[in-house]
């Protein structure tokens, strides 16, 4: 079945702050090393989702946050769905004075999970609120029988215990119903 392929939607009242999902791609295996201790740690091909939030102003808007996601490091071309990203973003009224990252510095664990080139960022619903929604959102996730923990605590720093991404399917009927419980959240 055809993968689900939106690229950006944003939903809520206008803002800057909110909660963000990506539609990650991986074409094929990947191992990464992550953590303090450098764990090695392996990621099924296949299609995940990944919970962020956004809560600051300015360079740690949403807006800011979803375009450094889709930026790789210097050498490295920027994921396609940046063009698509800055339009919708510049529609919705979300972009005075702001300008995509040249390169950036890896720090993040979806950072080194964005950065290979068979990774591709198919997508994105970003929630302006300044609710914080993502863990909401991860149990949500979590409680899906045909969502998949794939490397516990990933991304997770400040909810020991918890992850914010998991292995998903890829069919348009799942994202959809991902969608929409997140649009409800806006209440």
């Amino acid at each position: 079945m055809e993968a689900y392929r939106e690229s950006v939607v944003i939903l809520g009242p206008l803002g800057e702050q909110g909660t963000y999902l990506l539609h990650i791609e991986l074409t094929r295996a990947l191992c990464l090393r992550l953590g303090r201790r450098r764990s090695l740690r392996r990621f099924p091909a296949g299609h995940y989702v990944y919970l962020g939030s956004a809560l600051g102003r300015h360079a740690t808007s949403l807006p800011r946050r979803v375009l450094r996601h889709t930026t790789r490091k210097v050498s490295r071309r920027p994921h396609a769905l940046r063009a698509a990203l800055l339009r919708a973003l510049e529609e919705a009224g979300m972009t005075p004075g702001l300008a995509p990252p040249a390169a950036k510095k890896l720090h993040w664990h979806i950072d080194y999970l964005l950065e290979p080139v068979t990774v591709q960022l198919r997508g994105c619903v970003l929630l302006r609120s300044p609710r914080h929604l993502e863990r909401e959102l991860a149990a949500w996730v979590a409680a899906d029988p045909e969502a998949r923990i794939v490397c516990p605590g990933f991304g997770a720093g400040d909810a020991p215990g918890q992850t914010h991404l998991f292995l998903v399917p890829g069919v348009p009927a799942w994202w959809t119903r991902l969608h929409d419980h997140a649009a409800s959240l806006l209440g």
